[in-house]
């Protein structure tokens, strides 16, 4: 079963592999309620070793400046799994900004670990454009068959520096129970540096075997969202929607290709 993917895009000027696209992958701390966008909130869920991807565009507050764009893509490789991933965000006349991220996975039983490097362009026309590589490294603990959880820290040698494409520091973690194969309650909690703590809080539920849907609230800003889809054999297709108390609404659209899940491990 595949989760719902939560209509949230990227902020502006975040580098990948902090908390950012936990949104995107709230079913990271699960077996079942999985998506390829995951080893961006924990590169150790590569460790699996599945073949999916995946395409998710979203209009951040319904604005066509902040219109977002991912894909993602996991391979099985030996022990373990390599995802890709591409974001983009910003339009080609205004500011704009193209983020590339590399990862790998690996079990160890009943703990994965998983390391990733990143990569952000950062553009504005006839002004200035830069660059910054960010990386992480995470681990995913099996504590039982329906529990699991896990810890990921990104830049966390980054050198010093008053330059805006200095990556920030930042670590998530996060927990998993399925209560069953049609039910994942979940939470993560990020914190990156000089900003707030996030916190999240997500319900996945499978409706038969074609109907699914998913809510959660983001804590910090007290924002709701929630997502229906639909799912045949591999295939997935979601609507989602999140919604900020003084910002407004944030629709998107997902599509989702998940091949036979790996081995379990």
């Amino acid at each position: 079963m595949l989760p719902g993917v939560l209509g949230f895009s990227m902020v502006a000027a975040q580098p990948l592999f902090t908390g950012s696209y936990v949104p995107l992958s709230a079913g990271v701390y699960s077996t079942g309620f999985r998506t390829p966008f995951d080893f961006l909130s924990n590169t150790a869920s590569l460790a699996d070793g599945e073949t999916s991807a995946g395409l998710y565009a979203s209009n951040r507050y319904m604005l066509k400046e902040l219109a977002a764009y991912t894909a993602a893509a996991t391979l099985p490789v030996a022990a373990g799994g390599i995802g890709l991933a591409m974001h983009y965000t910003g339009t080609s006349t205004n500011y704009n900004e193209l983020q590339w991220a590399l990862a790998y996975g690996k079990s160890l039983g009943r703990v994965q670990v998983g390391a990733g490097v990143g990569y952000t362009i950062i553009r504005i026309p006839g002004y200035v454009s830069s660059g910054a590589v960010s990386y992480s490294i995470g681990t995913v603990w099996r504590l039982t068959r329906a529990f699991h959880s896990g810890l990921q820290v990104s830049n966390l040698f980054s050198r010093r520096s008053d330059q805006p494409e200095k990556q920030p520091v930042a670590w998530s973690v996060g927990a998993g129970y399925a209560w069953s194969e049609k039910l994942l309650l979940s939470g993560i909690i990020t914190k990156e540096e000089f900003k707030p703590v996030q916190a999240q809080v997500t319900l996945q539920y499978v409706i038969q075997d074609c109907f699914i849907a998913g809510v959660g609230m983001m804590m910090e800003t007290a924002s709701p969202w929630l997502s229906l889809g639909w799912q045949w054999k591999n295939w997935q297709a979601l609507v989602t929607a999140a919604f900020h108390p003084q910002l407004g609404a944030t629709p998107g659209l997902a599509v989702v290709f998940r091949g036979e899940r790996g081995k379990e491990k």
